[in-house]
């Protein structure tokens, strides 16, 4: 990471130190780094921080003062990579200070959620790929229910979102639609006094999003219909609603102080207003976001580790950023994901179309950024070339799609032909303006200018200039005689910032410069030394005299170009939007067409439907690993028979996989992208919540157990008889009595209650009895082939309980000393004698007692919560229990599950209530 260029003298300076001294140092996470002129430092923690982790280099730091405090040089090469990595990668908040005259000052400011002031620097050399954004809430409770205003606004795209919703204390939806909008981070202007604060902050740090601890100040609500006017680019029936709501309002005016909006003139009259519509897409809990890997936790993360990097291939960053809305947004909508498949089907049986447009949308920029740019006056040359550029790529497209003829081109015309076709008439225009005036042969060259020719004056000054360099190129070679030096080799025609027009020699040719008393060395450096005559001076000032005119008289046809320009940032940011629709789908064709097995169409069934068929269905992310082999499951879940799939098998079977594939299909089906499988019929769900893995959150004060309780809570208040409900080991975080109890209620209460698509993978094997009392659960299991006791793993998924346990085998593979491994098979086989169902039970064959056991504690357990509810507690409880215990005090004595439950987990419970 260091550079010779980072090698830099460290100077002083000692209003720096006063500045240092009296703005104190930051928190950890907030970084502060000074302008020097020609390079950069920062200093304290902050110095230490960035020799160590981002130079590697601790000797880079200097001690400086009487306080010797800590410094470290950045050099204006590195300043970019530095601030890449501080924002985007750790995402840290930034501070640029500057010296304004005789004093310092902080000149720009950018969070995770806020780039916008360092835009210039983060996405000069790189595309904005992912959209960024801060979020403020006003959460008010009345009755057990929430209201929460929410307004989001991404500075850098110019969006301003609102929402006002209903929630329950879970906050299942706010979730929901936090996943979907994805903010770096919130405003959370709520007293720690309030009983919301804890779960609201728990459920921040489950999504990892940072939280500003920003107050509500007052007449907030008023601040904030003033700004919405100023902000939007036009009012209309949008804005007029969100400014009806105060709570929204105190959200903006919360916003706009934090962000700093109006210390920027360039945001007045800019930003688009939106209403967040999460009834429109799939809801999907943070669990089930972060379970089913739909985005990358880290931005070095390998490509096949989660959907988003297997399915960008975009060619543009606005496809790249639609591509991460849509995997969080999947649609609802059973015509709209037919249209995107349609399109999907026609690029991947299409090759040529499909190599055709790639061609194409690799000359196409970020349309909404240079839209942006030219409104806010800071556009130039290079961006009208690159918006030309790409324009003439329109007929290119047109031309690939014209060329399409199938069974889909009513689709491919509705959706891009008609409007390519629009944007190509509407931009014929300015297409001519830019080659009128741009001179386009110069701009291939990487020199934006203006043709000499478009204008009289700057023609003059033009020819000028060429006449000057000529006469400047007669005295370099006056020079180079009178030297005898040989021009490109002994002696160099320079053109610095400093001196104009001069010569240059080697440093050990400086003697034969003293002998010419016409000859005046200007600088001696390392690379040489630089000296001019009389003449090239005089003609050096005269040259760069005539500049100075001509880029004036330039500048002035430039800004007049951009005018146009600006002009057309309506249809640009239209036409953005066709290229990115078009962007994706391409890409979903790529990575269909390129995965290991090609995807094929899914077969989309209506919400309420209720089935999920896939034949050969495999994990897209896990095949795509080079060195896997995948083995194909086929998966049945329908309502008319098998929607309660349980799962066992031995650890590392393949069971996590399948289950989660199933999510991922679903995902991939709603987005409008193929999916792997040999054939597949899904219904849209309206959700997908999860509960997998197994993650202590210590550092939270949540255990394993009480985050898996804290998250199944959340699905069987929210989830309906559309969801999908993914379950990944349940109670393995307490006693096995207590896990089990609540794996088979917590079953019973999908099955009977919610009546939706689920599959749950399990190590309690007594599970699959469940089977036995309830039509609705299939048992499956992952095969395994143990032959003189080495077990190996087939991955493969067939119908039937596990009918041994592979504990003791996996602890051979990970190679346990034998003595460990003997006395583990001999406890297994005493505790295997045991049976969770009473064996009064199996010998009749008949499961009624028990199933009227757990419906006896299904009952005991809504009485308990409805006495709750009606203010009674511990005393009042313990009755409730005393009165079950001595009608069927038998039955629990009987029954080991139900027994510890009464005795022991319920009398724990009412200690607290």
């Amino acid at each position: 990471m260091t550079s010779s260029e980072d090698n830099i003298i460290l100077p002083l300076d000692e209003s720096l130190g006063v500045y240092l001294a009296r703005i104190g140092r930051g928190s950890k996470t907030d970084i502060r780094i000074f302008d020097r002129g020609e390079f950069y430092s920062l200093h304290h923690d902050d110095a230490i921080f960035v020799a160590n982790d981002f130079l590697k280099s601790p000797e880079a730091i200097k001690y400086l003062g009487r306080d010797k405090v800590p410094g470290v040089a950045i050099s204006k090469l590195n300043f970019e990579a530095l601030m890449r990595e501080l924002l985007l990668v750790k995402q840290y908040r930034v501070e640029l200070h500057a010296k304004i005259g005789q004093g310092w000052k902080r000149v720009a400011k950018g969070s995770p959620g806020n780039l916008s002031q360092f835009e210039d620097v983060l996405f000069t050399n790189h595309e904005m790929s992912q959209s960024s954004g801060v979020v403020s809430l006003n959460v008010t409770s009345s009755d057990g229910c929430y209201q929460v205003s929410l307004v989001y606004i991404d500075v850098l795209l110019k969006q301003l979102s609102f929402c006002e919703l209903s929630d329950t204390e879970q906050f299942c939806t706010l979730e929901s639609i936090l996943v979907q909008i994805s903010p770096k981070e919130v405003l959370f202007p709520i007293p720690q006094s309030n009983p919301e604060h804890p779960k609201l902050s728990q459920l921040f740090k489950r999504l990892k999003v940072f939280v500003i601890n920003q107050k509500p100040s007052d007449h907030q609500a008023e601040k904030g219909k003033g700004s919405l006017s100023k902000l939007v680019l036009k009012e209309d029936g949008l804005s007029a609603k969100m400014s009806s709501h105060s709570g929204m309002m105190g959200c903006l005016s919360s916003l706009v102080k934090y962000l700093e909006l109006f210390s920027d003139d360039s945001n007045h009259n800019q930003f688009e207003v939106q209403e967040i519509s999460p009834h429109l897409f799939m809801r999907i809990d943070g669990a089930a976001f972060s379970g089913l890997n739909v985005m990358p936790s880290h931005p070095s993360e390998p490509v096949f580790s989660s959907l988003w990097g297997l399915l960008n291939h975009c060619f543009t960053p606005q496809g790249q950023r639609l591509i991460s809305s849509w995997l969080k947004q999947p649609l609802l909508d059973c015509n709209k994901i037919t249209e995107r498949h349609n399109v999907v089907e026609a690029l991947v049986e299409d090759s040529q179309l499909r190599q055709n447009l790639s061609v194409a949308l690799k000359r196409i920029p970020d349309f909404y950024r240079i839209a942006k740019k030219v409104q806010r006056g800071k556009g130039n040359l290079q961006d009208c070339y690159k918006l030309y550029v790409a324009i003439k790529q329109i007929p290119v497209l047109l031309d690939a799609f014209c060329k399409y003829s199938g069974p889909f081109e009513t689709t491919l015309n509705c959706l891009f032909i008609t409007s390519l076709r629009e944007f190509d008439q509407d931009f014929t225009t300015y297409s001519e303006l830019v080659e009128t005036t741009v001179d386009l042969d110069k701009c291939d060259l990487g020199e934006f200018v203006i043709k000499h020719s478009f204008d009289e004056d700057l023609g003059e000054l033009r020819s000028q200039l060429d006449s000057l360099e000529e006469e400047i190129n007669v005295e370099f070679n006056r020079i180079a005689r009178l030297l005898s030096a040989e021009k490109g080799k002994g002696i160099k025609l320079d053109n610095s910032a400093v001196h104009g027009y001069c010569c240059r020699v080697t440093r050990k040719d400086e003697k034969g410069l003293r002998n010419h008393n016409s000859l005046q060395i200007l600088q001696t450096k390392k690379d040489g030394v630089s000296f001019t005559s009389s003449a090239l001076n005089s003609l050096s000032s005269e040259f760069k005299s005539t500049q100075k005119n001509y880029q004036e008289v330039q500048s002035g046809i430039v800004q007049e170009v951009l005018k146009v320009a600006a002009g057309y940032a309506e249809p640009m940011v239209s036409l953005n939007h066709v290229i990115a629709q078009m962007d994706c789908l391409l890409s979903f064709s790529h990575a269909s067409v390129n995965a290991p097995i090609p995807f094929i169409r899914p077969t989309v069934l209506e919400k309420g439907t209720g089935l999920i068929k896939l034949v050969g269905s495999r994990h897209p992310c896990v095949e795509g690993n080079d060195d896997i082999t995948f083995i194909s499951n086929d998966v049945d879940l329908n309502k008319a028979g098998s929607s309660f799939l349980i799962i066992t098998g031995p650890n590392m079977g393949g069971k996590s996989t399948y289950i989660r594939q199933i999510g991922v299909v679903s995902i991939l089906t709603q987005i409008g992208c193929f999916v792997p499988c040999e054939t597949a019929e899904v219904s849209i769900v309206s959700s997908i919540y999860a509960r997998v893995g197994a993650t202590d959150s210590q550092a939270k004060g949540v255990s394993t157990f009480m985050a898996e309780m804290l998250e199944t809570s959340a699905i069987l208040s929210t989830a309906d008889s559309d969801s999908l409900i993914i379950i990944d080991e349940l109670g393995r975080g307490t006693s096995t009595y207590d896990g089990f109890g609540l794996a088979w209620s917590i079953s019973n209460h999908i099955i009977e209650k919610l009546n939706c698509l689920a599959v749950f993978a399990t190590h309690f094997h007594e599970m699959t009895n469940l089977e036995n009392v309830q039509k609705a659960v299939k048992n499956y299991h992952v095969s395994a082939l143990v032959q003189e006791d080495a077990l190996a793993l087939l991955y493969k998924v067939t119908p039937g309980p596990c009918d041994q346990s592979f504990g003791v085998h996996v602890a051979k593979l990970a190679q346990f000393p034998e003595s460990v491994i003997e006395k583990a098979q001999i406890k297994a086989a005493e505790l295997d004698q045991f049976k969770f169902v009473p064996d009064a039970c199996l010998e009749s064959g008949d499961h009624t007692d028990f199933v009227g056991a757990t419906k006896m504690i299904d009952d005991l357990l809504g009485k308990l919560n409805e006495s709750y509810k009606a203010g009674l507690r511990s005393e009042q409880l313990r009755e409730i229990i005393d009165s079950f215990m001595a009608e069927n005090g038998e039955l629990v004595q009987n029954n080991p599950i139900l027994s510890n439950i009464v005795n022991k987990t319920l009398p724990k419970c009412m200690s607290g209530a």
